[in-house]
């Protein structure tokens, strides 16, 4: 019977040992290697299509989740539990996302931490303004032209009527708030655009559009505050989902030109800028507003006339300030001073009255 290469191996360096005593000592870890090297090569000639199947899929796997987005958790409820808890993130450095995402929560100016080896501080690469949507009116007034906002005065001559029907009432006086209602229409994270949704859509000028049921009331609300001497300029109205992905993406690419990995990047913008569609912006029931005298959609806006006029008498026109502070973790947007929603009077009365979210809201008055 012929020897095996294994025998005729180990036949070989056992001679080799023979004939050179002073190498002896390596013949051993000789021959293990030899014999090992052999049947690891064995190993790939008798499962050659296996092997290459196997890294096959490994590849494919590996594509696709590059390319895939975190997922979002599509639970019904909103004032219980955490909302951070389905953003998802890497480690980096000492710090991880979740850690970071919590210390946003706790400040809205100081975040004190390092997110990589280079050093690079949380207010370096996630600083308050570039959180807020003063990037996202750089974005948007790159893509409407010379055109960056519209005032009481652009709408002279102009005779739309307010969007006068509101909730239902029951025999005894009491509104009643259903959830087919168009105006308590449920967007964010969890409750993306149902398809095939449609609306109305008006112009307020040649660039700038939104739900044309709610023009009356934005501009009866505009008048309120002229009025008191406050004069207040519309900034960001309906935008389409081409525009909304734009803006997300240039967002996530300018936090990673900062140094934050891809899955950083995108768990912290959609901190900031409503995922494409789940935004109201794409329903045209949500509007930045400033003023003549503060253009920038920052947080400094709450502190001005025009932004403390808005949280205390929008309601009286049928908005909300959608993005309260405090409420982050129900939201999972941070505090937007400038960013208003229309749901109607009757409902935006509720919600103030009872310091309510609309997530709140429908947790407690939309009828299921």
């Amino acid at each position: 019977m012929e020897a095996t290469f294994r025998e005729k191996a180990i036949d070989r360096i056992a001679k080799f040992g023979r004939k050179h005593k002073h190498l002896r000592f390596l013949c051993y870890p000789a021959a293990v290697i030899v014999v090992a090297g052999y049947q690891f090569i064995l190993l790939f000639k008798d499962n050659t299509k296996r092997l290459i199947s196997t890294a096959c899929v490994l590849c494919a796997f590996s594509a696709s989740a590059s390319f895939s987005y975190p997922a979002f958790s599509m639970a019904s409820g909103f004032t219980s539990g955490d909302a951070n808890a389905d953003v998802m993130g890497a480690t980096r450095g000492e710090l991880s996302l979740n850690d970071l995402l919590a210390s946003m929560e706790e400040s809205d100016t100081e975040y004190a931490a390092t997110l990589n080896a280079k050093s690079v501080s949380v207010e370096e690469v996630v600083d308050e303004k570039a959180l807020s949507s003063e990037g996202e009116s750089e974005y948007t007034d790159a893509q409407d032209g010379d055109i960056s906002s519209v005032s009481l005065a652009d709408f002279a001559g102009v005779d739309v009527k307010s969007d006068l029907a509101d909730a239902e009432m029951t025999a005894d006086g009491n509104a009643v708030f259903l959830p087919d209602d168009w105006r308590l229409i449920l967007v964010n994270k969890q409750h993306p655009i149902p398809e095939g949704y449609d609306f109305p859509l008006g112009d307020i000028n040649r660039r700038m559009h939104c739900d044309e049921r709610i023009i009356g009331n934005l501009l009866e609300m505009m008048q309120g505050a002229l009025d008191d001497g406050i004069s207040l300029e519309i900034r960001s109205p309906y935008r389409n989902l081409n525009r909304q992905e734009y803006l997300f993406e240039a967002h996530i690419q300018d936090y990673m030109e900062k140094g934050l990995s891809y899955m950083d990047a995108y768990s912290v913008t959609s901190k900031a800028v409503t995922l494409p569609g789940s935004s109201e912006h794409q329903i045209g029931l949500a509007i930045d507003i400033t003023s003549s005298g503060y253009s920038a959609l920052d947080e400094g806006f709450a502190n001005t006339k025009a932004g403390q006029w808005l949280a205390e008498n929008s309601y009286r026109y049928g908005f909300i300030l959608r993005y309260p502070k405090g409420k982050e973790h129900i939201t999972g947007i941070g505090f937007e001073p400038w960013h208003f929603r229309y749901v109607g009077t009757d409902a935006a009365t509720v919600m103030k009255e009872e310091d309510l979210t609309l997530e709140e809201f429908w947790d407690r008055h939309v009828y299921h």
